[in-house]
């Protein structure tokens, strides 16, 4: 009973460090226009992003400028 007991604490110690590691990638970002290096690029810009909403001032706000 007490090495299942073991067990079951090494197992959830394991789980745990496991799903800390998984958020420590924040540099990554769900639509390209959010990323600042692509600010100004033309997928980012109206007509091209206006289809789909991801243009950087419909996801963060940011006004374009033409």
């Amino acid at each position: 009973m007490r090495r299942v007991v073991t067990l079951l604490i090494v197992l959830l110690i394991g789980i745990g460090i496991g799903s800390m590691s998984a958020c420590s990638n924040l540099d990554r970002y769900r639509y390209p226009c959010q990323d600042p290096k692509n600010f100004d690029s033309s997928d980012c810009r109206s007509p091209v992003c206006d289809v789909d909403r991801t243009c950087t001032d419909d996801l963060i706000g940011r006004e374009n400028q033409p």
